[in-house]
C-alpha cells in the first residue's frame, strides 16, 4: 500500500467502506473480503 492512502487514509476509509456497502448490497461478498482487510489495516495505522 503506498501513495495518498497513506497520506490520508480517512479519505481512503470513506470510499472503502461505501464500496464494501454497495458490493455486499450487490451480493459480491467474496470480493469485499479483500477490501475489508485493506480497511482494518488502514484503521490500525491511524
Amino acid at each position: 500500500m503506498e501513495g495518498l492512502y497513506l497520506e490520508r487514509p480517512a479519505p481512503a476509509l470513506t470510499r472503502l467502506d461505501a464500496a464494501i456497502t454497495r458490493l455486499t448490497a450487490l451480493g459480491h461478498t467474496d470480493e469485499t473480503e479483500s477490501l475489508i482487510s485493506l480497511a482494518a489495516r488502514l484503521r490500525d495505522e491511524e
